[in-house]
């Protein structure tokens, strides 16, 4: 138990940290990419421009990575359904997947669609090695494809994938 002295302002035989401390942030890292980037392959692939590492400072510490990007994906065809498919992978092993995915239909040709899809997730590396996080998309097969990020005639976008270091929770 621990025993506050109060007469000369000191703290004395304090052995542990109560209850319900910690959980606090102690680093963040971010990287963003404004430029297009483009790929028709049908396996996942890095998005160039969006990697971090990280080291975090104990092997109970949590990684909390937030993946914010702005997709698009064309078809050739004249029905467009976009499938296009990204994740969050730590080192090699993939943490997140998801599909930025619409329907449409029209007579043009070449016919672009876009979205803003966020990938989150809360890590446990378990390490106090250098860590990168790095965000990949792929296309869906067949019809010619191209998932793409960042594409717009209007505004510039900015995709961007930041982690953050959660101390341990007590």
């Amino acid at each position: 138990m621990a025993i506050i002295t109060l007469n000369n302002n000191s703290i004395s035989n304090i052995t542990s940290l109560p209850t319900g401390v910690g959980g606090k942030v102690l680093q963040v890292v971010t990287d963003e990419v404004s430029s297009e980037v483009s790929t028709t392959s049908t396996s996942y692939t890095d998005i160039t421009g969006l990697s971090v590492s990280i080291t975090p400072s104990s092997t109970s510490s949590k990684i909390y990575v937030i993946a914010n990007l702005c997709g698009c994906r064309t078809n050739s065809t004249n029905h467009v359904e976009c499938n296009s498919f990204y994740n969050i992978v730590r080192n090699s092993t993939e943490l997140t997947a998801s599909r930025l995915s619409y329907g449409a239909s029209n007579a043009n040709a070449n016919r672009k669609v876009s979205g803003t899809i966020t990938l989150t997730n809360l890590d446990e590396p378990n390490t106090t090695s250098a860590t990168t996080y790095k965000c990949q998309f792929k296309a869906k097969s067949g019809d010619g494809q191209t998932a793409r990020i960042n594409e717009s005639t209007d505004n510039t976008p900015v995709s961007s994938i930041t982690v953050m270091e959660i101390s341990e929770w007590l």
